[in-house]
């Protein structure tokens, strides 16, 4: 008889898998796209030094707000001063503006405003933002990001920024914003931008991420091995997916934040199969929670 240690050795996403072929045998196929029902493109206002470019991000949700992704076309409303390429990269041509750099999909569009001033804008405020929230796993990367606005708040583009860690034996960060995590702690990381200082406190927590996914297939294997309603099977394929997306990025809040969210949905759930997935994610959240504590 295999262990659950070996049962445990599966990937999340080969659990997922193994979750939309249990259960019942009634297979009626892919559901259809949900359409698109509000588009916006962030950021919502910039201000951009001319000759300078901007990344501009669709973001596509359904009715129910649920971020969804699908083909977007660009168009800029007056291209002479603000151009935008096919994949949403917009470039500051002459002083003018706002101009409407308008994103569309599925009959459903949203435009950010983008102006190029005459004189650079003058940054009143810096904020930082890191691609995994505010938990680095060890050995890993996180893109940090700073965003300098101006007095209105608009996003301003071009400008050098400087970087900094305040404990370099904890994370370090190179001149692009990339960190890299050294040992377990708490580090404060500034980025200061034409003399105006903002910062972001990380924390590093030591965690083997490959033990959250033994941990998950060993909860599947000890309470999910029966059959599971259509309605829950779908929220186990959504679950493990996105715990093993935030894994593969050491997104630890991320992956709390997509166990706490299934656990509400089922909290209360008179069918059987509900209670023991609700029982899956409770050992799956003791796991992270014992794994991220800082002694």
């Amino acid at each position: 008889m295999r262990s659950v240690r070996a049962v445990a050795r599966l990937s999340l996403a080969g659990l997922a898998f193994a979750c939309s072929d249990g259960g019942d045998s009634d297979n009626t196929g892919s559901p259809p796209l949900p359409p698109v029902a509000t588009i916006e493109v962030a950021p919502p206002s910039a201000s951009l030094d001319s000759g300078a470019t901007l990344p501009l991000v669709a973001i596509l949700r359904t009715a129910q707000g649920v971020v969804v992704t699908r083909p977007v076309t660009w168009t800029s409303a007056n291209p002479g001063i603000v151009s935008v390429s096919s994949n949403g990269l917009a470039t500051a041509n002459a002083p003018g503006g706002p101009v409407a750099v308008t994103a569309q999909s599925e009959g459903r569009s949203g435009s950010a405003l983008v102006s190029v001033p005459n004189t650079p804008a003058v940054v009143r405020t810096v904020t930082l933002t890191s691609s995994v929230d505010t938990i680095v796993v060890r050995g890993r990367t996180a893109q940090l990001s700073a965003t300098p606005t101006d007095a209105q708040g608009r996003t301003i583009v071009g400008r050098q920024v400087r970087w900094q860690a305040d404990a370099p034996a904890i994370a370090t960060i190179d001149a692009s914003g990339l960190l890299t995590a050294i040992s377990s702690g708490r580090v404060t990381i500034s980025a200061e931008v034409d003399g105006v200082r903002g910062q972001l406190a990380l924390l590093v927590v030591l965690m083997d991420l490959e033990n959250v996914q033994q941990v998950a297939a060993d909860a599947y294997t000890q309470s999910l091995a029966l059959s599971l309603t259509p309605a829950v099977r779908a929220s186990v394929q959504a679950s493990l997916a996105a715990i093993h997306q935030a894994a593969s990025v050491g997104n630890v809040v991320a992956m709390r934040r997509s166990v706490a969210e299934v656990a509400r949905l089922t909290t209360g759930s008179e069918d059987p199969t509900d209670r023991a997935l609700l029982a899956v994610l409770s050992i799956i959240v003791a796991h992270l929670e014992r794994s991220t504590s800082l002694n």
